[in-house]
């Protein structure tokens, strides 16, 4: 009974290794089919970061507001483009806020400014939903680089 007694034990350590390892590789927010996704039907804008950018279009890692309220927001890849008419603007957030109300300073940008990496919320003009589901691009009306 005594030799099986370390054989069970590094049985166990390796089961309880392997469901560890599993639980890591699963991060919170794993990208979605947004084809497959529960999407709010109404979405006009979005919080997300530039992957990549070629020309005038967007490449974004977004996070997209699900039809449950409560539910978590839906992470999936995006792809949207920038038009002439597009503003983009960087919010800049003063460093030591007071008790009353804080409104960032708006800075403008043009379009060559944004890199990948940065975080951005972006608005439409019109309802993104059916973009979105099929994996088609869409026009921006607003970048907002947040700092």
């Amino acid at each position: 009974m005594k030799s099986k007694l370390p054989l069970i034990i590094v049985i166990v350590v390796v089961i309880i290794l392997i469901i560890v390892a599993l639980l890591i590789d699963k991060e919170p927010g794993e990208k979605t089919n947004l084809k497959s996704a529960d999407l709010a039907e109404q979405i006009y804008g979005f919080t997300a970061e530039i992957k990549e950018i070629q020309d005038k279009l967007l490449i974004l890692e977004a996070w997209l507001p699900a039809l449950e309220e409560d539910a978590e927001l839906i992470k999936g890849t995006v792809t949207a483009f920038a038009t002439d008419e597009t503003e983009i603007v960087k919010l800049v957030f003063p460093e030591d806020p007071t008790s009353e109300p804080v409104f960032p300073e708006e800075i403008d940008m043009a379009f060559d400014d944004l890199k990948v990496g940065d975080k951005i919320d972006i608005g439409t003009i019109e309802n993104v939903y059916e973009n979105l589901k099929n994996e088609e691009e869409f026009e921006l009306s607003h970048i907002f680089l947040i700092e």
